[in-house]
Parts: C-alpha cells; sequence; structure tokens
C-alpha cells in the first residue's frame, strides 16, 4: 500500500486596503505527491471562500470531485457523514448510471435518477422473512381517514393533504415512526408515505376481486332473466 505524504502547503495572501476598510485574501491549497509525481490538488479554498476537494477551480461553496469506487466496493470515495456512535452515510455520484446514491454502512439504499426518479433499496438478497401481505387490506384503507391541515414552520402557509401520524398509527403502525431527537430525546412523529403503498396495491387487488365477483353474478342474473323473458315469450304465444 502506497502512502500519500503531504510534501507542500502554500499559502498565499493579498491585502488589500483602503482609508476605511480593510480586506485580507486567503488562498490555501495542498498538493499531495505520490511516488514522487503529482497526484492530485487536494483541496482548494479560493478568494469568494468557494472550498474545492479534487478540485483547483470551485464553482460552488462547497464542490467535490471523486474518483470511481463505490462505499459498497470499498472504494473509499464519496462524501461521509459519520456519527460518533457509528452510524455511516455516503454520498457518491455514479458515473456508469448517472445517479446520485445514498450509502449507509456500506449498503446502497437511495438512489436519484438524472430524470428525477427516487429508487429504494428492494433487493430480494437484502431481505429476509418475506411473507405475503395478509388479506383485510382494504378494510385497512378504508378505516384510514385523510385529513387537509397547514405546517405550523410553514411560511407559505399553504394547505397540504395527507395523514395525521398519530391517527394512522392505529391501522398501520409500520408506517409510522418515532423519532428523537440526540439533544433532548424529544419524539417526532414521521409517516413512510411510500411503505404505504403495499397496502394500497393489496387493497386494489382486494376491491377488484369483489368487482369480478360483482361482475359474474350480474352476468348470472341477466342470463337467468333472459331465460325468464323466452319462457315468457312462449307462455304468451300458447
Amino acid at each position: 500500500m502506497e502512502i500519500l505524504k503531504i510534501t507542500e502547503i502554500r499559502v498565499y495572501y493579498f491585502l488589500t486596503s483602503t482609508l476605511y476598510t480593510m480586506r485580507l485574501l486567503l488562498f490555501l491549497s495542498l498538493t499531495i505527491i505520490q511516488s514522487g509525481a503529482l497526484f492530485a490538488q487536494a483541496m482548494t479554498v479560493d478568494a469568494a471562500n468557494r472550498v474545492g476537494v479534487r478540485e483547483t477551480a470551485p464553482a460552488y461553496t462547497l464542490h467535490v470531485k471523486h474518483a470511481n469506487g463505490t462505499p459498497a466496493g470499498g472504494g473509499g470515495n464519496g462524501i461521509a457523514i459519520e456519527h460518533d456512535a457509528g452510524p455511516q452515510w455516503v454520498i457518491y455520484t455514479s458515473n456508469t448510471g448517472n445517479e446520485l446514491r445514498f450509502y449507509r454502512n456500506g449498503i446502497q439504499e437511495v438512489a436519484f435518477d438524472d430524470d428525477g426518479t427516487i429508487n429504494l433499496l428492494s433487493d430480494a438478497r437484502a431481505k429476509t422473512d418475506i411473507q405475503p401481505l395478509s388479506d383485510g387490506q382494504l378494510d385497512l384503507m378504508m378505516a384510514i381517514s385523510p385529513k387537509t391541515y397547514r405546517y405550523k414552520s410553514s411560511s407559505s402557509g399553504r394547505t397540504c393533504a395527507g395523514f395525521l401520524a398519530q391517527d394512522l398509527e392505529k391501522v398501520l403502525p409500520n408506517v409510522v415512526k418515532h423519532t428523537l431527537s440526540d439533544d433532548d430525546g424529544q419524539e417526532t412523529w414521521m409517516v413512510s408515505y411510500l411503505s404505504m403503498i403495499p397496502h394500497m396495491v393489496k387493497a386494489m387487488q382486494e376491491q377488484q376481486d369483489i368487482i369480478q365477483r360483482q361482475a359474474s353474478e350480474i352476468e348470472r342474473l341477466k342470463q337467468q332473466q333472459e331465460q325468464i323473458l323466452q319462457r315468457l315469450e312462449k307462455l304468451e304465444k300458447q
């Protein structure tokens, strides 16, 4: 394993002043050398306070570039956000799929396509205890009470439509999550609207079964009625 070493730290500053103001422009760059050859410009802070990581001319407040090599493959690329207690999330841009990916502890959990599509981990190989969703989902959907509301923290005052987590937990507790603040332990109730989709699909299937049975019964009654009418016509002709 080759060891990267910092061989040079370059700091440039230009002092400009007027009668009333004095401004210090600081340029910081780290140059890393690997095996005697220039390997990469590690970090740059320009005069506009834009920070570049592996980018010598940052165009944004924080401009990060990384090479190929996903967190799942041990590549060590991307932007990591890690708690002292251990949970780690990594943001990674994929060159092959034009995706923005999120990895948790090395496992890809979410991918955003370049057309705005959000993809969630659903690989059968990542799941266990797989069972069919139980019947009775239509009754559960009928027990849910949609609401309209406005968020107290919203600056727009826009009216939204959705569900109250406290109400929904009584019907579908698996789609409700209680999060605790790391600061004071205060509890916040949250809803996974995407997790409701399987319940809705199952409810639609159950509803379709009812519709098909009713359609079959209606067709049977129509045939029965037709037979009765034919018999009445024969009786009238006699």
